[in-house]
């Protein structure tokens, strides 16, 4: 039975991982994430540490095409909001191409909202980890028949 235990908290881990990982990609389509080729939600994985002491959800590093910024780089932006250059028209005619509706006025600059996919997730993150420990637990006692 003891050396099935550091297996068992491997497994519980593992577990938890794909909880919250599950939970992120859910947030993600719930906060308004503009993601119709699930692209940031393919960008989400988790690890296991070296050690069995923690998960982590993180966004992966990959190029991604057309674009000079990486996938952790997209993600962090959607995560915590990002500044654009405001409209330079100077024209009368002039129509900026940038939707009020969905940016907020900075004091220099135009401020995209952040998502904060992981900050909705955060909360729930220590549920999930329980529920998937009692799972972890269940398999052990049926196992061994406690």
């Amino acid at each position: 039975m003891i050396s099935e235990i550091p297996d068992a908290k491997r497994q519980a881990l593992d577990e938890m991982g794909r909880a919250v990982l599950a939970e992120v990609k859910r947030q993600i389509i719930q906060r308004g994430v503009h993601d119709d080729r699930n692209h940031v939600r393919n960008w989400q994985r988790y690890r296991v540490g070296s050690g069995g002491g923690y998960v982590a959800v993180y966004p992966a590093k990959e190029k991604v095409q057309g674009k000079k910024a990486s996938s952790r780089k997209i993600t962090k932006y959607l995560e915590k909001g990002h500044a654009i250059r405001p409209p330079s028209g100077k024209a009368k005619r002039y129509k900026a191409r940038i939707n009020v509706d969905k940016v907020v006025l900075g004091k220099k600059n135009v401020i995209v909202p952040a998502r904060q996919f992981y900050s909705f997730t955060r909360p729930a993150a220590e549920e999930l980890a329980m529920r998937a420990a009692e799972k972890v637990l269940v398999k052990l006692e049926n196992l061994f028949d406690l």
